[in-house]
């Protein structure tokens, strides 16, 4: 029995929602047999993705559910809702997991969810019309033009599109083109260097994830993204450090996840970097260049401190009594900001900040909870302009 479009559709959405890509045909084909011939329901097929090493990739085990939560809302409607918003319904999400729920089936639920939303919603309307927007291109893409990549690949397919009707033009024609689709290279725990490792005119993406437990951006490595906007993914349950003589060039963005405290990173010496993004959980050092855009996400138990960058942005997460330092050595060129969310225990001391040098500074703390029987205490904010500060 052949599958309808309704069904197929269904299967589109569910990975556009869970991995802000394009299926491709072979995937596509792999989860209408599952669908079609194995009868299984799209949150059936939605249990078995998620312990796939690409969701892994992107959503690792050792979130907590909050983490999990937030990183999805943001991954699903990006900056087409307000941070309120998507705030409340990472909230939500949480609440549901708390209460039993599987991570497969709420994400089932927050995809149906969104798309369910009626064109009168002015906070979620954009983001339900940019979903359909990429199940159109998606679907183009798989159906239409049958064609099929790596996950990076795929993401690629639908990064551009938007709530914008423009944007789905401009990426169907990027399919046509093959414009938007560039290369993928996966690190291994030898050297990676030389012409293997050197992208072309696309937008090319470098994985570094664990390899049976081990780190594979290691001492040597080279790698090279050529021209396009290039991206380096380093993923790792030990804290993420620069390896001896490793080298990183061309490349445009560079998101570190690490599931260690200790993670302490340099990055003046790359060449190109216009983006770095670390999400760690105690313990985060970051120098970067002044051309390098810097987010810091971690927990803050410990000390967040942050040199260089053309703008630095610091998210603390249940902290308690840590300590986040900005500019102590080189000031942000540009904005700074900073939240720090206090410990859900209670009972518990917010982070020290403090703060050197940036064009703007802005700085939210906010206390955890105060459970019965004990006290939770602000820490100190000190900020120092310099004649850049506004």
């Amino acid at each position: 029995m052949a599958i309808t479009a309704e069904a197929r559709t269904e299967i589109i959405q569910l990975v556009v929602g869970m991995f802000g890509a394009a299926p491709g045909a072979s995937v596509l084909s792999d989860l209408t047999f599952a669908r079609d011939d194995r009868g299984q329901t799209v949150k059936q097929i939605a249990a078995n993705i998620v312990n796939t090493n690409e969701f892994k990739s992107i959503y690792p085990t050792f979130l907590t559910n909050q983490e999990f939560a937030d990183r999805f809302i943001n991954n699903l409607v990006g900056a087409e809702v307000a941070a309120a918003d998507k705030t409340a319904a990472a909230t939500q999400l949480v609440a549901m997991l708390a209460a039993g729920a599987s991570r497969s089936s709420v994400v089932v639920d927050a995809i149906n969810a969104l798309k369910a939303v009626p064109s009168t919603n002015t906070a979620w309307a954009n983001a339900a019309a940019a979903l359909a927007n990429k199940v159109s291109v998606a679907t183009y893409y798989s159906v239409e033009k049958q064609l099929s990549g790596s996950l990076a690949d795929l993401q690629k397919v639908i990064a551009t599109v938007t709530s914008a009707a423009s944007s789905v033009a401009a990426a169907k024609t990027a399919a046509d083109t093959g414009a938007s689709v560039g290369k993928s290279f996966t690190l291994t725990t030898g050297v990676d260097a030389g012409a293997a490792f050197v992208g072309g005119s696309g937008d090319d993406t470098f994985s570094a994830g664990d390899l049976a437990g081990a780190a594979v951006w290691t001492t040597g490595d080279a790698i090279n993204g050529g021209l396009g906007n290039d991206i380096f993914n380093v993923i790792s349950n030990a804290a993420i450090t620069s390896p001896t003589a490793a080298t990183v060039t061309g490349i445009e963005t560079a998101n570190l996840t690490s599931g260690s405290n200790g993670t302490s990173i340099n990055t003046t010496g790359w060449t190109g970097l216009t983006a770095l993004n670390v999400n760690a959980p105690n313990d985060i050092t970051v120098t970067a260049a002044a051309t390098t855009a810097v987010s810091v996400t971690g927990s803050a138990t410990g000390a967040v401190v942050v040199n260089g960058g053309s703008t630095v942005a610091v998210t603390s997460t249940d902290a308690d009594n840590g300590l986040i330092i900005i500019g102590g050595t080189t000031a942000s060129a540009g904005a700074v900001t900073v939240t720090s969310t206090g410990s859900a225990t209670g009972g518990t001391i917010g982070n020290d900040i403090n703060v050197t040098g940036g064009t703007t500074i802005n700085i939210t703390q906010v206390a955890g909870l105060n459970a019965v029987n004990t006290t939770t205490t602000s820490g100190s904010v000190a900020v120092q302009g310099t004649a850049a500060t506004t």
